[in-house]
């Protein structure tokens, strides 16, 4: 730097570099490398380089024509208009040189303009005048207290040590000539000193009015591309932001973060253009640059702010901290945003963030290390993280699980049972991933009743997990064969006793008990003997009146597992002539090879047949010209399973008679295929990327196209699969509609669609 521009750059200073203000909405670059470069932000976020070593644009033209022509003393407003001429002779009057002269007509204003030398848009430079190219260039300078630009007084050339930054100006796109010492002002006109020739001279008016509109080399002053632009967010949170504007039609424009681009499109016939633009992935604003883009060159940027808000954060507990037991975790987030809890990569466990972005989620937290994770997804799918662990470097008790069912009373629900860590919340599955139980673990231990209800005979299998943790522990219990029904020989179906006590009397599964009851109390009780037979009787005290009865017997085997009949009587009159009702589909025993089974049968005319479970409806029928069909509905398919169904034939409301309906679904009945992972449209991490769902089991899954299989897999008993491919997938790469198809052994098939990429950043 030579020692006229070190001198500048001492003499400007930082405060020289303030913050000013110009509200032409342009963005201009960076600055220099030099070290007494720098750049000032101007209103509407436009940004000036300062660089002492680029402080000439060399630019010259002339400039002449109609301007506007304000008084000299309080130049607020133009009186008048006149044809100027920039930079032309000097007056021979004693009020000393001009940078503009005052000519009698166009044609003179022309003939007599000299040239004049314009910053660049985006840089403080010199504003120069000369008569001629072989004429020494004089600099113009601002004085802030006469609001006017003009020469120094008597001077020639430029004297930036003496005038500072006096004598540094822009241009902006939108046509202004600004004084760096006043930057929310630009020249407005000329200020007319009059001579003795009745025209006059005069220099440049500053004010806050129109720009002075003459044209410089031809040209409008500045460069009038139009270029705006604003962000706006969709209420989705998975919607990407969206940059919008109007530009040249058919325009290129390019959204940046920083030097990276985000996103790109081209402007429509009428100039109008939005683009989404990727999320940054962390919370506040982010700065984007917009940018006309030109033959590969920036023909003009703005800059834009989104404003993507709060991103997530773990306020309690803090990293590191011991905690145990039932804790409320706090945080903080971007009010609607969807958030997200985990433990040690277990369940994601959606939370409610409020108004004020504060949210909390209750939770339990075992002895041992435990890292907490939240996961913001907020406007413009913008996403964050906030991670705490807690008790670092803790062990924990291991989970361990077993089943037993009770010593002294096998008819009671079986137990499972094991250890865990105290505070714990243990969760029990059955077989397909339903939770039949929790509870709490105290003592390093814990216990959990088995629901009768949510088991089948034969050898059951359930899982234990703690709920959080990715682990879990699984364990059988053998519920035994399939009980024989309950049969009720006494009284007579639909038969009349006497009023009193009732004897009941059948058959049923050997050390089962028989529960006789209607829909609110218990009626009477018994044991089945050895031999397959028991009785009982309503105690004397508990009479029953005359009346229509249609009761309930349970037999209860091993575990609680319960099946039951209904049985109807009269105490006191004849029962009227019902005819009995039949199941003749399925047959008894019979193995169905859908979830949705249909059930046919005989009965008495109009009756209504209902079929059910012990706890819900699974399908009714009506009586028609004595046939009926009940066909389960798809919105509630059967499980796999061995199945002992009541079927009841009911006569205005009242169940004349019951029957049972035995038959097996089979475990590979057609089950639709589902995929549950990845999700739709999800930008997956993994050049690997496991595909997960569930179908018909033993089907055989295969993932690809038409022409190539990218991973395949074979449905497990229990519904699920999983297929990983054998070979990485392409970094970057998008995977539209890929094709996920099941063959059942049968040869039925169903297919479903996968739609995802591949991040770039992918392992």
């Amino acid at each position: 730097m030579t020692n006229k521009k070190k001198r500048i750059a001492k003499r400007l200073g930082a405060s020289a570099l303030a913050v000013a203000t110009l509200a032409s909405g342009l963005s201009f670059g960076a600055a220099s490398a030099n070290a007494a470069s720098s750049t000032t932000a101007m209103p509407g976020e436009s940004r000036v380089t300062l660089d002492p070593n680029d402080l000439e644009s060399g630019r010259w033209g002339k400039m002449f024509g109609l301007a506007p022509a304000f008084p000299r003393e309080n130049p607020t407003a133009p009186t008048k208009y006149v044809f100027a001429s920039v930079a032309g002779k000097n007056s021979a009057t004693n009020i000393g040189p001009s940078a503009v002269t005052i000519e009698g007509s166009a044609e003179a204003a022309e003939r007599n303009a000299g040239l004049i030398s314009l910053p660049e848009p985006g840089k403080w430079q010199r504003l120069m005048v000369r008569k001629d190219l072989n004429a020494k260039a004089t600099c113009l300078r601002f004085t802030k207290e006469y609001n006017e630009v003009g020469r120094k007084y008597y001077a020639e050339g430029c004297d930036i040590g003496a005038g500072g930054a006096e004598q540094l100006f822009t241009t902006t796109f939108d046509g202004k000539i600004v004084p760096f010492g006043a930057p929310d002002v630009h020249i407005v006109g000329v200020k007319q000193i009059m001579t003795p020739d009745g025209l006059g001279a005069g220099d440049f008016v500053v004010g806050k009015g129109a720009p002075l509109d003459l044209p410089w080399d031809g040209k409008p002053i500045g460069d009038q591309t139009k270029l705006d632009g604003a962000v706006s967010f969709a209420s989705s949170v998975d919607a990407r932001a969206t940059v919008s504007g109007a530009t040249e039609a058919n325009g290129r424009v390019e959204v940046r973060r920083g030097s990276a681009v985000v996103g790109s499109g081209a402007a429509d016939a009428s100039g109008n253009y939005s683009i989404s633009v990727d999320a940054p992935n962390r919370g506040g604003d982010d700065k984007l640059t917009v940018a006309l883009v030109v033959d590969g060159a920036d023909k003009k940027t703005i800059e834009v702010t989104a404003a993507y808000g709060a991103g997530v954060e773990i306020t309690d507990p803090t990293n590191e901290q011991n905690v145990s037991g039932q804790y409320t975790v706090r945080g903080t987030a971007q009010a609607g945003a969807s958030v997200t809890l985990q433990m040690n990569g277990g369940e994601a466990r959606p939370v409610t963030v409020t108004a004020n972005g504060q949210w909390s989620q209750e939770v339990t937290l075992p002895m041992g290390e435990r890292t907490i994770t939240a996961t913001q997804k907020s406007k413009g799918a913008n996403t964050t993280t906030s991670s705490v662990t807690v008790n670092p470097g803790e062990t924990e008790v291991e989970l361990t699980a077993a089943g037993r069912f009770d010593a002294e009373d096998a008819t009671k629900p079986a137990v499972a049972y094991g250890a865990a860590p105290t505070g714990s919340s243990v969760v029990l599955r059955n077989s397909v991933g339903q939770e039949i139980g929790r509870t709490v673990a105290a003592g390093d231990a814990y216990e959990i009743a088995i629901d009768p209800t949510k088991v089948t005979s034969g050898v059951n299998t359930f899982s234990v997990i703690i709920e959080g943790a990715p682990e879990s522990k699984s364990f059988t219990l053998n519920y035994g064969q399939p009980a024989a029904d309950v049969v009720v020989t006494k009284p007579a179906k639909n038969g009349t006793v006497a009023p009193g006590v009732v004897e009941f009397a059948g058959t049923g599964q050997a050390g089962s008990k028989i529960v006789v009851r209607g829909s609110v109390r218990e009626v009477a009780s018994a044991t089945v003997g050895a031999n397959g037979a028991w009785s009982a009787a309503n105690p004397a005290g508990m009479p029953l009146s005359n009346g229509k009865y249609d009761l309930y017997f349970d037999q209860i085997g091993k575990g609680g597992l319960k099946s039951t009949v209904r049985h109807a009587f009269t105490i006191g009159e004849t029962a009227p002539i019902v005819s009995p009702h039949t199941v003749t589909s399925p047959a008894a025993g019979a193995v169905v090879e859908t979830l949705t089974p249909e059930f046919r049968g005989a009965g008495h005319e109009g009756a209504t047949i209902t079929v059910r479970g012990s706890s819900r409806v699974v399908a009714t029928g009506t009586v028609q010209n004595g046939q009926w069909v009940a066909k389960v509905n798809a919105d509630a398919p059967l499980a796999p399973g061995s199945y002992n169904l009541y079927v009841d034939q009911s006569i205005r409301g009242t169940v004349v008679g019951t029957i049972r309906a035995e038959f097996t679904v089979s475990n590979e009945a057609f089950r639709q295929l589902t995929l549950s992972a990845p999700a739709q449209g999800e930008n997956v991490t993994t050049v690997r990327p496991t595909f997960v769902g569930t179908a018909t089991p033993g089907a055989e899954i295969r993932v690809g196209s038409s022409r190539k299989t990218v991973a395949t897999a074979t449905v497990e008993d229990d519904g699920t699969w999983r297929a990983t491919p054998d070979f990485d997938l392409a970094r970057g790469g998008s995977y539209p509609g890929l094709e996920v198809k099941q063959t059942t052994k049968s040869g039925k098939t169903s297919t479903v669609s996968s739609t995802f990429t591949v991040d770039r950043n992918a392992q």
